[in-house]
């Protein structure tokens, strides 16, 4: 699991990895605050109907966009790894 997330910190709502696309369930909304997900830096942030947030950080998958982004989320959620397509 070295690199991914867990069952485990998903049972316990963590945010060790943020990945190009990330859907976030009204758990982890519930958690981390609706402002604070929505205000994540990134391209698209949008609240789902069942009260979840489907975080993107840039608009393609091919990269994942300037390294700034990468470090800029990196501070934001104060995690030390932001997952690339190799």
């Amino acid at each position: 699991w070295k690199g991914y997330t867990t069952p485990e910190d998903v049972d316990n709502l963590l945010i060790p990895h943020v990945y190009w696309a990330n859907f976030l369930s009204p758990a982890y909304v519930h958690k981390y605050g609706e402002s604070f997900l929505m205000d994540a830096p990134g391209w698209r942030k949008e609240q789902l109907e069942d009260g979840g947030i489907l975080y993107v950080l840039t608009p393609s998958l091919v990269g994942t966009g300037p390294k700034t982004i990468i470090e800029e989320v990196k501070r934001y959620f104060k995690i030390d790894f932001v997952r690339r397509r190799k």
